[in-house]
């Protein structure tokens, strides 16, 4: 065998691993399997004061239900300036299963009971799949006050 021969394959192998190692299949990190797609955005989002306090309603267009939570945030509008963003805090992370309704076809609902009495609020909704999987946040609901006592 040619001694130049011997000397350039070991280079030739040497190139084509880095090649075959560096092209890859192009994106370079963990695929999310297809069955673990991101939860639909919620939808047509309402708030009503009641006596009980603040309800929540929404429709919700999900394949699969019994591994969706809810997470619902809210804002109290008390002593914020019009033209300042909203900041929402979580105050519910509850499975869908536990709230839907009967009244319609994938809807839900929650009853905010934790307000305080004529106190404004805004309400924003999502749903996440187990691991952490979630969906956009909803659009913020209307603001709402809770009755005066």
């Amino acid at each position: 065998m040619d001694n130049s021969l011997v000397c350039r394959l070991p280079l030739a192998i040497l190139i084509l691993l880095l090649l075959a190692g560096g092209l890859g299949c192009g994106l370079k990190s963990n695929p999310i399997p297809p069955s673990r797609h991101a939860p639909d955005l919620v939808g047509d989002v309402h708030a009503v004061a009641t006596r009980e306090g603040i309800l929540l309603s929404w429709q919700f267009s999900a394949d699969k239900t019994e591994d969706c939570r809810v997470i619902i945030a809210r804002s109290s509008l008390e002593g914020t300036c019009p033209s300042c963003p909203v900041e929402y805090e979580s105050i519910a992370d509850v499975a869908l299963t536990d709230i839907v309704t009967g009244h319609k076809p994938m809807s839900a609902e929650f009853m905010d009971r934790s307000i305080r009495k004529g106190q404004c609020y805004t309400y924003r909704i999502r749903l996440c799949r187990a691991g952490g999987l979630c969906g956009e946040w909803s659009n913020g609901t209307e603001n709402q006050c809770s009755p005066e006592p």
